[in-house]
């Protein structure tokens, strides 16, 4: 992916994962690479963590080159009670544009929407997860966590491309 940063997502200093620091420092997207899971290309089946929301516009923009060749592309929305942004299917028409075939599968949130999606990428086998990253502040983030510290904490997740 041209103009992001590629980092292991294990690496932790006094201020959390550096993979974090980098996303919204360099304000560039970064590429979070787990130990356990290196990225495999061509990609299986990609996701898209999709809350309508600018940082996951931008993510999807930067994941573009990488959707492009994966053999399937999924974008997962959480059903919530209010909808904010940009609707899924408009993530949908956006990768139509760039030749990505995708699916929308809307899950029903369980205990936590970050839980939701990580058993869907376990179900489906993700090979990577596009996401948009800290959607709420960094202190919020921080005291009461959330889906992006989540996965950037997550062992069992797949690599992940954060955009801020």
């Amino acid at each position: 992916v041209a103009g992001a940063v590629v980092q292991p997502s294990a690496v932790y200093g006094p201020h959390g994962s550096s993979a974090a620091m980098f996303n919204t420092m360099a304000l560039m997207p970064v590429l979070a690479l787990p130990d356990h899971a290196p990225l495999q290309l061509p990609l299986g089946t990609a996701c898209l963590a999709w809350d309508g929301s600018s940082e996951a516009a931008r993510a999807l923009k930067a994941a573009v080159p990488l959707l492009t060749a994966a053999r399937e592309v999924v974008v997962l929305t959480v059903a919530r009670d209010k909808a904010d942004g940009f609707p899924g299917t408009e993530a949908l028409r956006y990768l139509a544009r760039h030749g990505v075939k995708a699916e929308l599968v809307e899950l029903t949130c369980g205990n936590s929407t970050e839980e939701t999606i990580a058993a869907e990428l376990v179900r489906i086998d993700a090979a990577l997860l596009v996401m948009g990253a800290y959607g709420h502040s960094r202190l919020r983030e921080f005291l009461f966590g959330g889906v992006t510290r989540f996965f950037l904490d997550e062992l069992s997740a797949p690599p992940l491309l954060i955009a801020h």
